[in-house]
């Protein structure tokens, strides 16, 4: 097992295109994770709606990434990409900034929407592009390496804002986590076309 996991790392490691891809999927999904875990007392102190609010954004979210999904079932390959992964990612960082430092309900709403929208256009495109650009006998290890490592950042920046949150506000440490994923994301928007070259999958 401890053999397969290097593979994955040292495949993952080798590629010019899966590195980026997996190195936005983990800052996104971390903020996200660590944000929503901390939701109920976001909803709570900052909206100052309670259960009701946060069951709202919650359900926004879901909805969005419901209509992403249908969007994404119609366009096939259109909608699968690094480039089409790349500006999901950033609409997705900036709608998670948006719900952080929204005072009222509806804004918050609205935006959790959007993220959904964008959380899964990024997620499926990244999981479709390493499906289609990994070789079939390193497949199983990537996805698993993959997975174990979104895993591993989303519960550690939850460990993090929720013990950094009893010394700086939620909405801070959130926003502070969008300005670095803003930056990674703007370093690889200038090499995007080294990065994604158009006319392949990844």
């Amino acid at each position: 097992m401890l053999g397969d996991i290097g593979d994955g790392f040292h495949y993952i490691a080798a590629s010019k295109s899966l590195a980026p891809l997996l190195l936005l999927l983990l800052v996104d999904d971390s903020l996200i994770a660590g944000f929503f875990q901390m939701l109920p007392a976001f909803a709570t102190t900052v909206l100052g709606s309670g259960v009701v609010g946060m069951s709202y954004i919650l359900a926004a979210r879901g909805l969005g990434a419901t209509v992403s999904a249908l969007v994404l079932a119609h366009g096939k390959e259109r909608f699968i990409g690094g480039r089409i992964v790349l500006w999901a990612f950033l609409a997705s960082l900036l709608s998670l900034a948006a719900i952080a430092l929204s005072s009222q309900l509806a804004v918050a709403v609205f935006f959790a929407f959007v993220l959904g929208l964008a959380t899964e256009t990024r997620r499926t495109g990244t999981v479709a592009s390493i499906q289609l650009s990994v070789d079939e006998a390193q497949r199983g290890r990537v996805m698993g390496t993959l997975f174990m490592l979104s895993q591993f950042a989303a519960g550690s920046v939850a460990l993090f804002l929720g013990a950094a949150s009893s010394h700086m506000s939620l909405s801070t440490l959130t926003a502070a986590g969008v300005a670095v994923g803003t930056l990674t994301w703007a370093v690889m928007f200038v090499r995007r076309d080294v990065l994604f070259p158009r006319g392949t999958p990844d």
